[in-house]
């Protein structure tokens, strides 16, 4: 197994140990775990046959540099069960960072809403971990895909912006530059 994949397979176990912890689950959506489009057997395909968005424009700077912009990236969904969701960006394999998680709290299937807490986690390639608490986001979608297995699918776009840097076990820290973000989460009940 290459470096880059045991990169990302670190990254993929980390996130739903994360996803545990907040008791959700995972799925992946958007482009798979090496990066090719998503076919729908892993959920991120819709059955048009259409990928499901999956891309965040925003710029880190400091312990760790890195900019993307709206460029689709592989995405991990956490699974739902309350008023709250996760996001996770999986940048390319040649990036310093592994992922990117974004936790947002207050928000309800279907709503529109404006000012929510959101938590923004980096995961630097050599596995530490970055964490920036004073980030809110606004959605600015918010709408019903499909029914699967797992819950309802629903697509998500929104902004937001940290007051705070994302800072590590050691205070490194990370500038979180304002993020856009469109992406799925799939609520169960």
């Amino acid at each position: 197994m290459n470096q880059a994949r045991a990169r990302r397979l670190h990254a993929l176990r980390l996130l739903s140990f994360l996803a545990t912890l907040s008791g959700a689950s995972i799925a992946c959506s958007g482009n798979s775990v090496d990066g090719s489009a998503g076919s729908g057997a892993g959920g991120g395909s819709s059955p048009t046959g259409q990928a499901d968005p999956c891309s965040l424009s925003t710029t880190l700077s400091g312990a760790v540099t890195l900019q993307t912009s709206a460029q689709s990236l592989v995405c991990v969904s956490a699974i739902s069960t309350g008023p709250s969701f996760e996001l996770n960006f999986l940048p390319d394999r040649t990036s310093p960072v592994s992922a990117l998680a974004f936790a947002i709290a207050g928000a309800k299937r279907s709503e529109i809403a404006a000012n929510l807490s959101t938590v923004v986690v980096v995961l630097r390639s050599d596995k530490s971990s970055f964490s920036a608490l004073g980030c809110q986001s606004t959605l600015t979608e918010n709408g019903f895909l499909r029914s699967e297995t797992s819950g309802d699918r629903y697509h998500v776009a929104g902004t937001g912006s940290c007051t705070s840097p994302a800072v590590s076990s050691t205070a490194e820290q990370i500038q979180v530059s304002p993020f856009q973000f469109d992406s799925t989460v799939i609520w169960n009940p």
